[in-house]
């Protein structure tokens, strides 16, 4: 730098130094400097007046020059030096210099602009810094016209130029040199001398001990009384022997061990072990103290076990009293010990949350130099990152972790030696400061004071060699304690550190052998425990009431089945209600705990609350139950589909038929209503009405109340576009970014809760107050829809259970005139028919069926729907085998015989379908005309009676009492398939039994009461509570909330919106990823969705036998 600045001051003549080491530099007078200034602004001048031809180069920015070029660094590149001209590039390889024998005589105004002139021509030689000829003293030496030099008489003497005051000599001179120092033949200028005072320079250069020394490496000499001791017990081949244990061939591959004989400890051991033990010499025991990190602290090596040996032996004398530590002997670093790391005395100063924690780190050079302190920055962190971020993790209380993929070859490139460290924390104003405690993983001691983090030098096999291993530290966690009782006071800091090695071999090669995985992680800690400890009171209570409700959802199951079962589908049905009931109870448990943590985490002044370290056993447990809670979830909403999508749905129309009149020749376009000309045909009923009605059943089964496409956007643009995500940063603030702190997954999950509260909450509220309220609830309208069509719909959900719909109109017909429809509906604006509904102003009803009821429903209506519908996929089956049959044989022989066979199938299967679509009819006809008949109260066999639940059957759901009589196993075989029940009535041939429901169909459509009901005319039922009362009863329940829309998705949104939180929040832990989260839940509900439309639709045909092109 000093250089640069003279001759920036002196660019019209500068020394012509260049470079060289030897060469001197020589200012002008201020004239002459004022005079190149002048020059310098002209030049500047033209320069910036100028337009010249700008082009780009070749690139040569890293300095890789040929060995005749020099690199220029202000114009970054490479410019030749004419060996021709005797120009060779200077010993730093930016200028050009003469060669041996040649001096440089300046030219013109550039400094480049030089020749070079040969000394030999006159008899001289050029000095060393090519500045002058000079001479031989003749009677010292002689001019040696080969290397273009002198060369002294006497051998060992030096070749001198300059007086001791620096000025030049007349000639060049040979002079003796001092005793010990010998003239080497790389260099005749300079007497070189041995390190150490008790070794001989020998003529090759190398050094050997005196007599009564011994060698210790290449440069120093230990007594031999001292040495002998030491060598006894711990011989240079032990010592020298390194064994690393995790040594990692590539990234993330396997560990092994190899032992290398280490050059660095052969140089080093005795010399440090000697004068530590003897002369107490700090270097010294730095050096030892190193050499004992390097092993991994590791107790049976020499290195560690003679630094041991001097601790102990300076305890036995009452030399450990370094700052009150029984450990830290005076002149030794401080290794191993057993630190107070509760102590209250430590650290005295108050910290808050945001205020910046000061470290300070000594750093030592391999041989126990000690280089100085400076403040932690980012010294410790093997990944990059922007500078102003790496010390993000010293502001009290933010978590931090720097992880990443680092290439070893680029890590290690440019690092001239392994430097060691000692950390200390320090107050404030740095006035006290106290050691960090160290724990190295695999090591044998507690905690020691002295660590690296990046070693080349300990696996140096010989003088000049490449390192064998690169020594790394690939996991450093530094944990910051909270003092227990106080909310502003720090306990002692520690830092646990892993060490790895990779082969240098391994890093040449480049690619994934050369990579490794470096972890950085902070965590500030305080005790959870008050915490942890009120939430698993919390979940223990949470257990008991999900046992409890649990009992009862299971009586209210088996109340609703009559009997319970023990079949393998009933014991998965009360495992998926178990763990649906179980999931629910977690989710609130575990949102009511975050919510909390993230209010008291984010709202603190003073460190009341700290939450657990990443990867600890609080989060683990945190996350599993989030992940049991989804399962669980998703179980329970299974079994709630299932119901759904097999659910029993009847239509009947209340439409009093038509009789319609033909004429006599049979022409259709003839027909006239009753009353005109022609015959009376039979009566009918239009069909598009109820057509209209199923489609909107339909529609609904798949509405829902949420839009998740919109809540899954509104999160993203909370989380991500307003970066309120980062609320869920480690750290005790509101900051939204602060580079390198952690998402902690309580944070997390309470800020992902309440943008869905936010997005899909909000929603709901809306569809709720506001939109339901102006624009009419889809729940009301389906069952205006069906007064209006004057159709009634059953819904059956289990098998006793369902919804009743009573759609049958007020009016005299729905199935009318525009005009005449809206002159109903101002009728019943203005109240001039009677209120609609089954009862007065009663038109939605949960119904309880009486299980002889149920049975007569099977008995009638459902086996023969599940009979005929299996005969119709049989036949399809055999048409589409056929077909693949007569495809496979199309060109053989009998591909007419298989064509016709195809088309017999395909005529059988279409007689088939006629045969079985007229008995569903028929037999839909006869259940239609049962439930119109049970309905009005007509049916002398079954009753039904309005009851009204009390709270505790409505908050439990508990179902009435229906007195079941003797019904014996009759019930429990209509539905038992598997023989642990005891039903011998299923072992009958279920085929020949259905083929006798058709006579029992028409005989139960024509007998008589058997005995006498109490009930009430069709006139009297609607406005009259007391409708039947007898043995075989069935229980309505008034419906005002429209409960039946539980057999839609609207029904089950809250079920649904839970499972995607969770989802949502089981991918987070998973990929810890916003954007991939909201990916796999807009996939899953759009999923959801399609089933519930695509099957929903196929069971509606079904159940409605109408064909799917009727729906819309």
């Amino acid at each position: 730098w000093s250089k640069g600045v003279q001759c920036f001051w002196a660019f019209q003549e500068c020394e012509r130094s260049r470079g060289r080491s030897r060469g001197t530099m020589r200012p002008l007078p201020w004239a002459a400097r004022l005079g190149g200034m002048r020059l310098l602004v002209v030049w500047s001048f033209a320069s910036f007046s100028c337009v010249s031809s700008q082009s780009s180069f070749t690139q040569s920015l890293n300095g890789n020059c040929s060995s005749t070029d020099r690199y220029d660094t202000g114009a970054l590149d490479c410019q030749y030096c004419d060996a021709n001209a005797n120009k060779v590039v200077s010993d730093d390889g930016q200028y050009c210099s003469c060669a041996d024998g040649y001096t440089e005589v300046a030219g013109g105004y550039d400094l480049l602009d030089f020749s070079c002139s040969s000394c030999l021509t006159n008899g001289q030689a050029a000095s060393q810094d090519n500045s002058r000829c000079m001479y031989c003293e003749a009677s010292t030496s002689y001019l040696d016209t080969s290397i273009g030099d002198c060369i002294c008489l006497t051998s060992g003497d030096v070749l001198v130029e300059t007086d001791r005051a620096g000025n030049w000599l007349v000639n060049k001179t040979c002079m003796s040199c001092p005793a010990n120092t010998r003239v080497l033949s790389s260099d005749a200028y300079t007497c070189a001398e041995c390190a150490n005072p008790n070794a001989a320079m020998q003529s090759d250069g190398s050094c050997l001990c005196n007599s009564g020394y011994t060698q210790a490496g290449d440069d120093w000499c230990v007594l031999s009384t001292l040495a002998s001791p030491i060598l006894s017990s711990y011989p240079i081949s032990t010592a020298s022997s390194i064994t690393y244990t995790n040594v990692i061939s590539k990234l993330y591959g396997s560990s092994s061990s190899q032992s290398v004989t280490s050059y660095t400890f052969e140089q080093m051991f005795l010399a440090a072990a000697s004068e530590c033990t003897n002369d107490r010499n700090r270097t010294a025991c730095n050096g030892l103290g190193n050499m004992c990190a390097i092993t991994g602290y590791d107790s049976s090596h020499p290195a560690c076990a003679k630094a041991y040996s001097v601790v102990s032996t300076a305890s036995q004398n009452n030399l450990n009293s370094t700052h009150g530590f029984s450990a830290w002997v005076t002149s030794m670093p401080l290794l191993s010990y057993s630190p107070n790391l509760n102590n209250p005395d430590a650290l005295t100063y108050s910290v808050k949350p945001g205020e910046q924690i000061r470290f300070l780190l000594a750093s030592f050079s391999f041989n126990g130099t000690y280089l100085g302190y400076e403040d932690l920055n980012g010294q410790l962190q093997l990944c990059g990152r922007n500078p102003t971020a790496l010390q993000n993790w010293q502001y009290a209380g933010a978590g931090y972790e720097n992880n990443c993929v680092v290439d070893l070859s680029d890590t290690v490139s440019g690092v001239k030696g392994t430097t060691f460290y000692s950390l200390f924390v320090s107050n404030p104003s740095l006035s006290t400061i106290y050691p960090v405690p160290v724990k190295v993983d695999g090591a044998a001691s507690d905690y020691v004071g002295r660590f690296f983090i990046l070693d080349v030098n300990s696996s140096i096999a010989s003088a000049d060699a490449d390192p064998t291993l690169i020594q790394y530290a690939s996991d450093i966690t530094i944990d910051i304690p909270i003092r227990e009782g106080s909310t502003n006071k720090l306990y002692v800091p520690t830092i646990s550190v892993k060490y790895a090695q990779r082969k240098l071999s391994s890093i040449q090669a480049g690619g994934s052998n050369a990579q490794a995985a470096v972890n950085f992680r902070v965590s500030y800690t305080k005790t959870f425990d008050s915490v942890w400890t009120a939430g698993t009171v919390c979940f223990s209570l949470l257990v008991v009431a999900v046992v409890l409700i649990w009992v009862v959802r299971l009586y209210v199951s088996w109340k609703m089945r009559a009997r319970p079962q023990c079949s393998s589908g009933a014991v998965l049905r009360g495992l998926a209600l178990l763990v649906g009931i179980a999931s629910d109870g977690l989710l609130m448990l575990v949102s009511v705990f975050a919510i909390i943590v993230l209010i008291l985490f984010k709202g603190q002044s003073s460190f009341y609350l700290l939450l657990p370290a990443l990867g600890s056993d609080k989060i683990t447990a945190f996350e599993a139950t989030i992940v049991f809670a989804f399962f669980g979830r998703l179980m329970a909403l299974a079994v709630r589909l299932w119901d759904q999508l097999h659910a029993d749905v009847f239509f009947f129309d209340w439409e009093k038929p038509k009789r319609h009149s033909f004429s006599t020749n049979g022409d259709a376009n003839d027909a006239k209503v009753a009353g005109g000309g022609g015959k009376k045909g039979p009566g009918t009923v239009s069909v598009w009405r109820r057509i209209l009605v199923i489609n909107k059943y339909n529609e609904l089964q798949a509405a829902r109340l949420v839009s998740v496409p919109f809540a899954l956007f509104v999160i993203l643009f909370l989380l991500v576009a307003l970066k309120l995500g980062n609320l869920a940063l480690d750290m005790p603030s509101n900051a939204l970014y602060k580079e390198g702190v952690p998402i902690h997954p309580y944070l997390r999950f309470a800020v992902v809760l309440l943008a869905w509260i936010v997005a899909a909450g909000g929603q709901l509220v809306f569809q709720k107050a506001c939109r339901h309220h102006y624009n009419g609830d889809p729940a009301v309208g389906f069952s205006d829809l069906l007064h209006s069509a004057n159709v009634s719909c059953l819904m059956l959900d289990t098998t006793f259970h369902g919804y009743y719909i009573h759609g049958k109109s007020v009016h005299t017909t729905a199935d009318t005139s525009l005009k005449h429809l809206s002159k109903q509906i101002a009728h019943e604006t203005r109240a001039l028919v009677r209120e609609r509904g089954l009862l007065p102003g009663k038109d939605s009803f949960e119904i309880f069926l009486h299980p002889r009821l149920r049975k007569h429903y099977e008995k009638i209506y459902k086996r023969h729907l599940r009979r005929n519908l299996l005969r119709s996929q049989m036949a399809r089956r055999d048409v589409r085998r056929a077909a693949e049959a007569a495809k496979a044989a199309r060109f053989g022989k009998d591909k007419d015989k298989n064509k016709e066979k195809v088309e017999e199938e395909e005529a059988r299967y279409r007689d088939l379908e006629e045969q079985i679509s007229d008995k569903l009819m028929d037999v839909s006809m006869s259940f239609e005309q049962f439930l119109k008949d049970f309905v009005m109260g007509n049916d002398p066999d079954f009753g039904w009676k309005e009851e009204m639940p009390t709270f505790l059957m409505r908050s439990l759901g508990l179902p009435p009492h229906i007195q079941a009589e003797k019904l014996g196993v009759d019930i429990e075989c209509m539905c038992c398939k598997t023989s642990c029940c005891g039903c011998n009535c299923c072992d009958a041939d279920e085929d020949s039994r259905e083929d006798d429901d058709d006579d029992d169909d028409s005989e139960s459509s024509n007998r008589k009461p058997k005995r006498e009901m109490k009930h009430r005319a069709s006139e009297d039922i609607d406005g009259d509570d007391d409708v039947i009362d007898g043995d075989i009863t069935s229980v309505f329940y008034h419906d005002p909330s429209r409960r039946f829309t539980s057999m839609f998705l609207m029904g089950i949104e809250i079920e649904i919106l839970t499972f995607l939180l969770l989802l949502n929040a089981a991918m987070d832990i998973a990929f810890d990823n916003f954007f991939a989260s909201i990916l796999v839940v807009a996939a899953t509900n759009l999923t959801i969705e399609s089933v519930r439309v695509w099957f929903g639709k196929d069971n509606l045909s079904k159940k409605t036998m109408l064909h799917e092109r009727f729906f819309l």
